[in-house]
């Protein structure tokens, strides 16, 4: 039997990014991952409601092998009805706590003082100041992260992930082999029982042929038997 087909799956990276300051870098971003033949993943429809949402962006994610994170200076949108109780974060912010939690690989790009950023308005100061808590978190976190100063670094810094995300083309290969070897295990317990059913098959086979020469020559025993007993009473009868 042929050995089972291999299991192909792209690589898929989740983009976070806060479109109105990083919209054109996010592109950069999709670009430089098509160039390593990664497939890009973004969420786009922020319109639900907050528990929607967030399980919208749980079954994305958990999707997604890896996520780009860049932070800005941005806060960007926020769910606006919040379950009591709920701490403020943006969409962005919110998108790197889902991969953490499903314990995604997160490569974080804390964009410099100076970085060219897409022309936007500015936000109201209460919000810069939550970004920034969150970018300090990010810092203080103790991953590796990166802080690109201008786009063709980050380009680069982009392009260069094929080194960081070989682990995950190894699980991928792993994933292969299992299925390979969970096909031939298949397959061997497939012939098993495809034996077993010849041999059922045969058994009924053999079963039906001995039940029909029973048969036969219980018949034939009955016919000597009912010609004795004609000839015995026409024997007595004789002799009466």
């Amino acid at each position: 039997m042929n050995t089972p087909p291999r299991l192909r799956r792209d690589t898929r990276v989740f983009i976070s990014a806060v479109t109105k300051e990083l919209g054109s870098v996010r592109k950069l971003v999709e670009s430089g991952l098509k160039a390593n033949d990664y497939h890009a993943v973004e969420q786009a429809d922020f319109s639900l409601s907050y528990l929607d949402l967030i399980d919208k962006l749980r079954e994305r994610i958990s999707t997604c092998d890896a996520v780009i994170h860049i932070a800005g200076r941005c806060y960007g949108s926020e769910p606006k009805a919040l379950p009591d109780g709920v701490t403020r974060r943006s969409y962005t912010q919110l998108e790197y706590d889902i991969a953490k939690e499903l314990e995604k690989p997160v490569y974080v790009f804390i964009t410099a003082k100076d970085f060219p950023a897409d022309l936007h308005e500015p936000e109201a100061d209460e919000l810069a100041e939550l970004q920034a808590a969150h970018c300090q978190h990010l810092a203080r976190t103790g991953q590796d992260y990166n802080r690109p100063k201008s786009r063709e670094e980050l380009d680069q810094q982009i392009r260069s992930l094929q080194l960081k995300v070989e682990r995950l083309e190894e699980e991928l290969t792993l994933v292969d082999q299992k299925v390979e070897t969970t096909g031939r295990q298949l397959a061997k317990w497939l012939a098993v029982c495809a034996g077993l059913v010849v041999c059922v098959l045969a058994g009924q086979a053999w079963l039906k042929r001995d039940t029909t020469a029973l048969t036969s020559k219980t018949d034939r025993i009955k016919q000597t038997t009912d010609d004795l007993k004609r000839t015995t009473e026409s024997g007595i009868a004789n002799v009466a």
